[in-house]
């Protein structure tokens, strides 16, 4: 299923400056200083972060060839698609962001370029959960303030969770207590959810989290982003 697109922006025209002013923001002061991915800051500010703007004319086929291009750098580790998007874009709609990114993932699969793992953040993401688990909380951390695709490099993923793993058998064979998760092949994720549903699944840090993530929602009719 192709998504709807409007029309295509003449070429060479400017987008805004907000999409990409956001999108850094929520980096910075969400995912970041909450400490939400603990490789986050780290490998921005080792270079290893390559942000890029979307245009609401620019289809998955766009965004397949750019990342692949993008990616030949090997010091790529992470690469951000961020959506700046008109008025009328279907991609408004969480679901037709869904469907794009499956789009997306077929179309870079075919082009041979390097792995990459691919998620969405999107503002109308919902947690459609009456308690909060850890699961669950990934899907209130991943209300950006606009969409976006972020990709990460498959080698560099398998590297940190091969020394995951490599800790938690560690942990396991000197006893110490280690959680479900162990041994899993999810256990980087599930770690890092694990720690974020401590810090930020209820009480003070759920609400701090909450806090972060609605002083970036952009109301119609803002002149800043603040």
């Amino acid at each position: 299923m192709t998504c709807p697109l409007t029309p295509a922006a003449p070429p060479g025209e400017a987008l805004t400056e907000d999409a990409m002013a956001l999108a850094a923001r929520y980096l910075e002061s969400v995912v970041e200083d909450l400490d939400l991915c603990p490789y986050a800051r780290p490998s921005r500010r080792a270079g290893g972060v390559r942000m890029e703007r979307i245009g609401s004319g620019h289809g998955a086929e766009h965004c397949a060839a750019r990342v692949a291009e993008l990616a030949q750098d090997a010091a790529a580790e992470a690469i951000l698609l961020v959506f700046d998007l008109g008025p009328g874009d279907a991609r408004h709609d969480v679901r037709v962001f869904e469907t794009f990114l499956r789009e997306f993932q077929s179309l870079y699969r075919a082009s041979n370029a390097p792995a990459f793992y691919s998620v969405i953040f999107h503002p109308r993401i919902e947690e459609r959960v009456s308690r909060t688990t850890p699961d669950s909380l990934i899907q209130v951390i991943r209300r950006a303030p606009v969409p976006m695709i972020q990709c990460l490099r498959a080698s560099v993923m398998e590297a940190v969770r091969a020394q995951a793993q490599s800790s938690a058998r560690e942990r396991l064979a000197s006893g110490a207590p280690s959680g479900g998760w162990a041994l899993s092949d999810s256990v980087l994720s599930q770690a890092v959810a694990q720690a974020n549903f401590e810090r930020c699944g209820e009480g003070d840090g759920r609400r701090e989290l909450e806090e972060r993530l609605s002083a970036l929602v952009v109301r119609p009719n803002d002149e800043s982003t603040s």
